[in-house]
């Protein structure tokens, strides 16, 4: 018999909580440890009033079999489901925790619930390149999870793919705008300012799109003050016009979740404001990170995701050397 607990912090359910995905993994090589580290970080926002959440965990015969976190945001109307890990062969614990995820979301005034979502950075299920390793930021999980979802109601709103670049094919980058922009890293003296900048950049160019999560100026700062250690500021770009306006913005981070040494980096976020879009500010950006990644001695690079439906960017991909790499899929159900 299937035995549901939840909570929203009480240690020996999030003990429980914690060793599912010890037991999914635990002969897997290509799951990255640290990105169990979110579990932490949800409960000091919790704290904070950031989010609220709920664990659930399905146990059979006292060994715990599947989880599932529910997460809400202040005045959202959608709710996410995340951190979902289920034992193969406990197919009907994982359905329940998604269920009871569902219906706790429900009673907290949610009409959606988009999954697997944790935060503005970590969403999607891997649905294609099982063999390749998890990345910062990134899912990882075994191939009949989806099946687990679709059982339960939910679908498949958008799908991801990653493309790989690695040094010995590192793209060529021709015909780079001139004069009109210009290209630069952070101002380390003002880095608050700057990273302020970033965050209202990002928000106005991708606000609207499925995978942002619009945020108040707490949120935005909690965001910045996470994301701060982990930053290689040579890594972060930033393109402003002959005025000093931000233009175009891309982020870059060292694969933190590698063990050591660390030779991957991952391509996290690449904008341009809607104005200049076409004359090339993405690939001067590009160029420049080129340059940077290379001269650090950094291997491999996983770029943005891409939506699988977005073509063009999926063609400008390929012909700067990379190739497809991994595809993650954002469900989404009514309540």
């Amino acid at each position: 018999m299937i035995e549901l607990a939840s909570t929203a912090g009480d240690d020996v359910v999030l003990d429980a909580f914690r060793m599912v995905a010890t037991e999914v993994y635990t002969a897997d090589p290509f799951w990255a440890p640290a990105s169990e580290d979110v579990i932490d970080e949800c409960l000091t926002r919790a704290e904070s009033g950031e989010i609220g959440f709920q664990a659930v965990v399905a146990r059979h015969s006292d060994r715990a079999i599947a989880r599932a976190m529910a997460i809400t945001t202040p005045a959202a109307a959608q709710g996410w489901i995340g951190l979902f890990e289920c034992l193969p062969g406990s197919i009907d614990a994982g359905r329940a925790v998604l269920e009871h995820c569902v219906e706790w979301l429900k009673s907290t005034g949610r009409t959606s619930v988009v999954a697997p979502r944790v935060d503005e950075l970590r969403a999607g299920l891997l649905i294609e390149g099982f063999e390749r390793p998890q990345t910062i930021f990134t899912a990882h999980n075994p191939r009949f999870y989806l099946d687990i979802f679709l059982e339960a109601g939910f679908a498949v709103r958008s799908r991801m793919v990653g493309f790989e670049f690695d040094r010995e094919r590192a793209p060529t980058f021709h015909r780079l705008p001139l004069g009109a922009i210009t290209i630069r890293g952070p101002d380390q003296v003002r880095l608050v300012h700057e990273l302020e900048r970033i965050e209202a950049f990002q928000d106005s160019v991708f606000g609207g799109g499925p995978g942002r999560v619009r945020r108040n100026r707490t949120a935005s700062r909690s965001l910045s003050k996470r994301l701060l250690p982990l930053l290689d500021l040579d890594l972060v770009i930033l393109a402003e016009d002959d005025a000093g306006e931000v233009v175009g913005v891309l982020i870059c981070l060292p694969d933190h979740w590698q063990p050591p040494p660390v030779d991957r980096a991952r391509l996290v976020s690449v904008g341009v404001a809607p104005g200049w879009r076409g004359q090339r500010v993405a690939m001067a950006m590009g160029a420049e990170l080129v340059e940077r990644l290379l001269a650090k001695g950094y291997q491999t690079l996983e770029g943005s995701w891409i939506r699988a439906d977005n073509t063009r960017p999926q063609v400008l991909a390929r012909a700067l050397g990379g190739t497809p790499g991994r595809v993650f899929a954002l469900l989404e159900r009514d309540v």
